[in-house]
C-alpha cells in the first residue's frame, strides 16, 4: 500500500506533523493504521534544500519518533529511506513530523509511504 500527503508552502524555521492533513500538533493529524510495517518514506520538496538540515522528515508511531527520518541534502530536492522498518500493531497511530531548518527555503513538501500490511 502507498499513502501520502502534499504540505502548503511553508518556510522555517518550523515543525509540523503530517497525516492526510498538517497541524503542528502531532495529535491533530495522526492516523491509525493497521498492522503492518512502514517500508520506505520518501519525500520530495518544490525547492531545492540550501543545506542538509533544510527539512528533515521522521515517521512518528504513537507521538513518539521511530528512528526512521530522511534529511534532503543540499542542493536536491528529494530524499528516501528504508531502515530502520518500524512496525504498527492494529490502532497505533502513524503521522510524519517534518522540521525545516531556520534557512529553509519557502517551499511545497510532500511525503508517501511504503506500508506493507500484516
Amino acid at each position: 500500500m502507498i499513502a501520502g500527503a502534499t504540505i502548503s508552502e511553508i518556510s522555517g524555521p518550523i515543525t509540523m506533523y503530517v497525516g492526510l492533513f498538517e497541524d503542528r500538533t502531532e495529535g491533530q493529524v495522526s492516523l491509525p493504521l493497521p498492522s503492518g510495517t512502514v517500508l520506505g518514506l520518501y519525500v520530495e520538496s518544490t525547492e531545492d534544500a540550501t543545506s542538509s538540515s533544510d527539512f528533515t522528515f521522521e515517521v512518528m508511531k504513537n507521538g513518539t519518533g521511530t528512528g526512521m527520518s530522511v534529511s534532503i541534502a543540499s542542493g536536491e530536492n528529494d530524499a528516501s529511506v528504508v531502515t530502520p522498518q518500524p512496525t504498527f500493531s492494529t490502532g497505533d497511530t502513524f503521522s510524519v513530523k517534518l522540521v525545516a531548518g531556520s534557512d529553509a527555503p519557502s517551499a511545497k513538501l510532500k511525503y508517501s509511504i511504503k506500508y506493507n500490511l500484516n
